[in-house]
Parts: C-alpha cells; sequence; structure tokens
C-alpha cells in the first residue's frame, strides 16, 4: 500500500509541474503514464500554428522524463516532412515567446 501511495504523491507532482502556472482551471490527472502518443494537426499544431499549450506540454512531458511520440493519418507526408514542420514550428513559437 505505501508503493501504491508513493507512486501516486509522484504522479501528483509530476503533473503540477506540467500544469503551469497560467493553467489554474486545468484537471490535473491522477496518474501520468510511460509515454504519450499525439496526433499532430489539430491536436499538436492546426494549419502552420502551435496550439496553445502544446510546445509547453511536450517540452514539460521530456523534462520528466516520458516518452513523446506522434502520429498522423495523412500519408501524403513521410516523418521527415513531419519532423521539419515541427522544428519551424518550434523556431516561430520560441521567437514568439522570447
Amino acid at each position: 500500500m505505501d508503493e501504491v501511495c508513493q507512486r501516486r504523491r509522484t504522479s501528483e507532482a509530476e503533473a503540477q509541474s506540467i500544469k503551469g502556472p497560467s493553467a489554474s482551471s486545468s484537471v490535473i490527472p491522477d496518474e501520468l503514464y510511460k509515454g504519450y502518443v499525439f496526433d499532430l494537426d489539430g491536436t499538436i499544431y492546426l494549419g502552420d500554428e502551435l496550439l496553445p499549450g502544446a510546445r509547453r506540454l511536450v517540452l514539460a512531458l521530456r523534462e520528466l522524463g516520458k516518452r513523446v511520440v506522434f502520429l498522423s493519418n495523412n500519408p501524403t507526408k513521410d516523418s521527415e516532412m513531419y519532423a521539419e514542420k515541427l522544428t519551424n514550428l518550434q523556431q516561430v513559437s520560441e521567437k514568439l515567446d522570447g
């Protein structure tokens, strides 16, 4: 039982670090997983814009040592094209944040 309580406290601390200062009304999950899979268009970005909070979420998960992978059901682009798009979106986001 102590192990379960300790794991829950750790998960709550990890979740709080993802929540961030501006998300006071966000729901904090009870448990975090070892990895996360995100669809790209409509979840991480929409067209040529990162969605609000997407960059912060992915960075926070990676800082916690969680594996983050992306998928798409668009067969017209290959993984290199998506990697390039995500890199470009990140650079634009960093310029706006800075």
